[in-house]
């Protein structure tokens, strides 16, 4: 269906509502947010305070640079009225920019450089108004937007801003990663914008503020969905769990028990704080969030960017990177998460199978490992991270050649199989769009048949992916096991906060709060 027709059909569904309504009777004086102007002038204020939605403050062009070709995006747009200004630093820098936005051609553009309005310090509020964003796409449907204003359109308060805005139409404040975007006259919901313009992939929306050159840069969105309603039993069980992983956590960053000092495991607990939306700058859990991530970070090779001892930990460490990316302010992390990805796609090379095993220079693959590997691929193109096509691909046909006939997957073949690794083999083609196939309709049927299954070796590794896999596959379903899960782990879970088992509490802990995550879904991983 052609665009035309599309908008026909939207304009066509929208006859029927009323006119835009009145704006509201309000008090300006009334109009308040939190109090965070403390600083010694406007833009130390607002750098604190954006840098505490996800933003890290530039305020050059080398910076932006660095930025853009660290992350590997190459190709992008630029208002003509900054390429004076900008234009020939960023060719010299062999960045492919164009001054005129091809909107049939949405999808080629890895950044956007546009104007804005200015910006609010108190709430780290960015301000875009059409008459001064050179195209809104070119703003929005990029993986980054840089938008460029000087200090002097630095606004103190919120009720500043709407005196000087007044009742100007078509202006965007985006506080934090924008949660909507109006795409040609028309507001739509995150989830269709992101469907319509990014084949359903998860849509980070860093914006990149420039003052002479001023840049801070959205990391990932942490805004849960308005319908989720989060059982209080689930949030009960998962502070209690928190506060146990926060009272056991090293002064490294990582736990002292059994499993607790590799790396995979220092992931998944850091990642355990991360889904319930905790703030890694202010929050309550910052300092633990942040100890994780370096100690991860101590543990990767500086040669080859291995993390840990096994491809397992290395996947699950990765996994953490991904997720802490654009939310964790280290210097080191966004090379070392390069590293790291890099070192999966090699090893896969290096595999006869294009998979992986237990070793970066393993020849033989299984489909745990693998699918380890998998799911942290996806995340790191969700960082905004390259991952090659034919990766996926091959990573994929493996896949599906350990999957039997009645849809279990085995471990290296399609013999044996059971719910655990079936659940690991679904997620993965669920994260890949794969949805619609006969093999992913038979494995679902085979995870339904196995909906009262308990994992008896490694029950929380099951629950971990079981949780994942039924709710990307069928909401309805999940809210059955969800239900049964959250029965399951409140009967078991110890008075200290913690989950007893064979891999040590903070492995079980971790796995265990993660299997009841999806009640919150704030992690890019766990969108669908």
């Amino acid at each position: 269906m052609s665009r035309n027709a599309i908008l026909a059909k939207v304009k066509k569904a929208t006859e029927v509502i009323s006119e835009k309504a009145a704006y509201p009777a309000y008090e300006v004086s009334q109009l308040h947010s939190a109090p965070r102007l403390e600083g010694s002038n406007l833009w130390e204020t607002f750098s604190r305070n954006f840098r505490a939605v996800n933003g890290k403050c530039m305020r050059d062009i080398g910076e932006l640079i660095a930025f853009l070709k660290e992350s590997q995006q190459t190709v992008g747009y630029c208002d003509p009225q900054l390429w004076d200004s900008m234009g020939q630093a960023l060719a010299d820098a062999g960045l492919m920019v164009e001054t005129t936005y091809d909107r049939t051609q949405y999808d080629r553009y890895q950044f956007g450089i546009t104007r804005a309005t200015g910006a609010i310090a108190e709430s780290g509020t960015l301000i875009l108004d059409d008459e001064q964003t050179s195209d809104r796409l070119a703003a929005l449907s990029p993986w980054t937007h840089v938008a460029v204003f000087t200090e002097q359109k630095i606004l103190r308060t919120i009720p500043e801003a709407i005196a000087a805005l007044g009742t100007a139409p078509n202006v965007i404040w985006a506080t934090g990663p924008s949660k909507t975007a109006d795409v040609e006259s028309f507001t739509l919901h995150p989830q269709a914008f992101c469907s319509t313009l990014r084949q359903e992939r998860f849509v980070m929306l860093r914006i990149l503020l420039l003052s002479l050159v001023l840049l801070p840069a959205f990391g990932q969105d942490l805004a849960r969905r308005q319908d989720t309603q989060v059982p209080p039993q689930v949030d009960q069980m998962y502070e209690r769990g928190l506060r146990y992983l926060a009272s056991k956590q090293t002064k490294e960053g990582c736990w002292d028990d059994s499993q607790g000092t590799e790396p995979g495991v220092v992931g998944l607990a850091t990642i355990a704080f991360l889904a319930r939306g905790e703030d890694p700058q202010h929050g309550p859990y910052a300092a633990h969030i942040n100890r994780g991530i370096s100690y991860i970070l101590s543990q990767q090779n500086a040669t080859n960017g291995f993390i840990g001892s096994s491809m397992y930990s290395h996947g699950f460490a990765t996994l953490a990177l991904c997720e802490a990316y654009g939310m964790v302010d280290h210097p080191k992390l966004a090379p070392a998460l390069k590293k790291a990805v890099d070192l999966i796609l090699s090893a896969q090379k290096r595999n006869r199978f294009k998979a992986w095993r237990y070793t970066p220079d393993a020849a033989d693959a299984d489909t745990t490992v693998s699918g380890c590997q998998i799911v942290a691929l996806f995340a790191a193109r969700n960082a905004g991270i390259a991952v090659p096509d034919d990766a996926i691909k091959q990573a994929l046909t493996y896949m599906e050649r350990c999957r039997s006939a009645d849809g279990s997957y085995g471990y290296t073949s399609a013999g044996g199989g059971k719910p655990t690794l079936t659940a690991i083999g679904s997620l993965c083609q669920s994260l890949a769009k794969n949805k619609q196939t006969k093999g992913y309709a038979v494995s679902l049927n085979y995870l339904k048949n196995h909906i009262n299954y308990r994992e008896p070796y490694y029950p929380f590794y099951f629950e971990y992916y079981m949780s994942q896999a039924l709710f990307h596959a069928d909401e309805a379903i999940w809210q059955e096991w969800n239900a049964k899960n959250i029965k399951l782990l409140a009967t078991i879970q110890s008075p200290d906060g913690s989950w007893p088992g064979r891999m040590g509490y903070s492995f079980n802990t971790a796995g265990a709060l993660l299997s009841m995550a999806l009640n919150y879904r704030f992690l890019p991983i766990y969108e669908k």
